[in-house]
């Protein structure tokens, strides 16, 4: 019941404005919810709901002050519990609305756009029901016994049902937009709408349907409508767009559509530091999961191009920037000391490979053993170490020496070299950037960088692509 409550207040509070901030506002919201102790007027910052004002619950709560709302969604929550969504998109009048809950009916008063934001809320609901009746009838014929010609038959009716919801559905949207235009409302609206469906043969490909859902993912997000940086759906635009980068097999795949992205994210300077910040939570911040290197050096140059960058943000991704560049594509990386485990001394430079994984890890840290265990059952990486055509060199590069002979006694790879570097001055120079780890480079025989950070599955591919 709750979550029909949350699905169905959602409500809206639409006007024409381009600015993001209101003169005063009297929310007035009389409800039949005594369970609750206390109210809270909650504001979408961009990331989160945070709360703006509380009072204690009464059948008549009335939030007002002369404060400014942004523009953006809002809720209403008991206790913890949302009760009621709404959007406030206009900043030049004063805002005074009432909102009334009763059981799971919710009702307001002078807002055509409420009115048509629940309409949507209830068509896209009974479009989705369709569309599971139909997946679930499909889905139930193909685990019966029907012959196949007549599961054939029944599967093009099926898709030719879906059709005509899909068109029917789309003609609602459009008309939505047409009869809101101008308001959140519309950009919502627009937002929710299916991208076309790309290409039966790209169902085959992998990479390509996923490009293809990067590519498109942003099609029907109005960029020209600031308001919507303020609402949920942005951030989980947002999510998605990290998670499809993050699984291109080779991180430069997904160059062209973050630059892509980032130019629409220009259009506003609020937009592009809210859309920035929360990429660079993804895919910029070293202890993410997601954390990938080349797209974040990209962002960063990308922000530092900006004319009008906040000095802080200069600052921080000037400084971010410097380390993230050490040791690019094509440079040569720097030499230091390194201990063999028959205790002979010798340098990078003088250790000999056709071509070198260089693995920079702590033994005991669990992402290194999770990369070891991987990269120990990778057979085209086996096969090119007994080949002599790759040497895989893992350097630990901290103080203690007990911690790496335990290594080399009980875990240590045999087809690898393990070494330390016993004058620790790899950390201590700042020769690397090893803040994360397991950090691996692929380097030539003159210990020339052909790939920065090494993912764990691209190591196969780039071993095949060695001549």
């Amino acid at each position: 019941m709750k979550k029909n409550r949350l699905f169905w207040g959602t409500l809206i509070l639409c006007f024409i404005s381009t600015t993001l901030s209101a003169q005063k506002f009297e929310i007035s919201f009389l409800h039949d919810q005594p369970q609750y102790d206390s109210l809270y007027l909650q504001a979408y910052n961009g990331t989160k709901f945070v709360s703006l004002y509380s009072c204690s619950n009464s059948p008549t709560t009335v939030f007002k002050a002369k404060d400014k709302l942004q523009c953006g969604q809002y809720q209403i929550v008991g206790d913890s519990v949302p009760l009621v969504q709404f959007l406030i998109s206009n900043s030049k009048k004063e805002i005074k609305m009432k909102i009334f809950l009763n059981g799971d009916s919710i009702s307001f008063e002078n807002s055509n756009e409420n009115n048509a934001y629940i309409t949507f809320n209830r068509e896209l609901s009974e479009f989705q029901k369709k569309m599971n009746r139909i997946e679930k009838e499909f889905t139930d014929a193909k685990k019966s016994s029907m012959p196949d010609y007549m599961l054939q038959t029944m599967a093009d009716n099926l898709i030719k049902k879906a059709q005509e919801s899909e068109k029917k559905h789309r003609e609602f949207q459009e008309e939505m937009i047409k009869e809101n235009e101008g308001t959140l409302l519309a950009s919502i609206v627009k937002i929710s709408m299916e991208i076309p469906t790309p290409p039966p043969s790209f169902y085959q490909n992998r990479e390509l349907l996923q490009s293809y859902y990067t590519e498109h993912l942003f099609d029907n997000y109005n960029f020209d409508d600031e308001r919507l940086a303020y609402t949920p759906l942005t951030s989980e635009k947002i999510k998605e767009f990290a998670r499809l980068l993050y699984q291109f097999e080779r991180e430069q795949d997904g160059i062209p559509y973050l630059n892509s992205l980032l130019t629409n994210m220009k259009r506003h300077t609020s937009t592009y530091y809210l859309f920035f910040d929360q990429l660079e939570k993804i895919l910029g911040n070293y202890v993410s999961p997601f954390y990938t290197e080349t797209i974040y050096i990209t962002m960063l140059k990308d922000a530092l191009s900006l004319p009008d960058l906040e000095d802080i943000r200069k600052t921080r991704y000037s400084k971010e920037l410097k380390k993230l560049n050490k040791n690019l594509q094509g440079d040569i990386v720097p030499n230091f000391d390194i201990k063999l485990p028959n205790d002979s001394l010798t340098t990078l430079y003088d250790f000999k490979a056709n071509y070198l994984i260089l693995y920079f890890q702590n033994p005991d840290c669990p992402s290194c053993i999770e990369m070891r265990n991987r990269m120990a059952k990778m057979s085209v990486l086996n096969q090119a170490i007994d080949d002599r055509k790759v040497t895989v060199l893992t350097v630990y590069f901290e103080e203690s020496e007990e911690v790496w002979k335990q290594y080399l006694n009980k875990d240590a790879n045999p087809r690898y070299v393990n070494a330390w570097n016993y004058k620790y001055n790899i950390d201590s120079d700042e020769l690397y950037d090893l803040r994360r780890i397991p950090y691996v480079f692929l380097l030539d025989k003159d210990k020339r960088v052909i790939k920065k950070d090494l993912l764990v599955n691209e190591i196969e591919y780039y071993i095949k692509r060695l001549k």
